[in-house]
């Protein structure tokens, strides 16, 4: 699929800590649009030792989703939330730690 066009992208949600529900909604739309909730919610393996072309091609499709989903979210937060998963290596694991603080807070209300 294509780059997001110039209509999406004026109107990307943006998690600011008091509108989670919301956003994992609008967010989980967006990211099946760009066809990479499935790598946010399952992860991919890595290789093993002895990998088949195969298995090397599937990976590297595997981190290109993994890649367009970190930075779709990241597109798609406040400045806070950035500062807590600007260094996390997965999509997968963003998105816990988004899950995690958020959740958190739903329950402080």
């Amino acid at each position: 699929m294509g780059p997001i066009g110039a209509n999406l992208s004026a109107n990307l949600p943006i998690l600011n800590g008091k509108n989670w529900d919301q956003w994992r909604v609008q967010m989980k739309m967006i990211l099946g649009y760009q066809e990479v909730t499935e790598i946010v919610e399952e992860g991919y393996s890595m290789l093993t030792k002895d990998f088949t072309d195969a298995e090397k091609t599937l990976h590297k499709e595997n981190k290109k989703k993994d890649c367009k989903a970190t930075f779709m979210i990241h597109q798609c937060v406040d400045e806070a939330h950035f500062e807590k998963i600007a260094g996390v290596a997965s999509s997968q694991e963003v998105w816990k730690i988004l899950e995690k603080c958020n959740e958190g807070a739903k329950q402080l209300k």
